[in-house]
């Protein structure tokens, strides 16, 4: 798949996720990801790592915000 160098691979603008059960994993996070970076995640036990790649294969939905993926808009 060709991705125009100026659009983002992985981007989340304002993207929250709270579970039913009242965890709030991750509150407004902005962040873009262009072709050829290289990004690592890391954090505390906690902190969302795990929400945060759930969202991007679409194995959870975020509450609020946009997040697209290769252009596709995943909301």
């Amino acid at each position: 798949m060709d991705i125009p160098s100026k659009q983002p691979i992985i981007e989340f603008k304002g993207v929250s996720k709270t579970y039913n059960t009242g965890t709030h994993a991750l509150n407004d996070v902005n962040i873009r990801i262009n072709p050829g970076e290289f990004v690592f995640v890391v954090g505390a036990s906690g902190a969302g790592k795990s929400t945060f790649m759930k969202l991007i294969v679409r194995e959870e939905k975020a509450n609020t915000g946009s997040l697209t993926v290769c252009g596709y808009d995943l909301m």
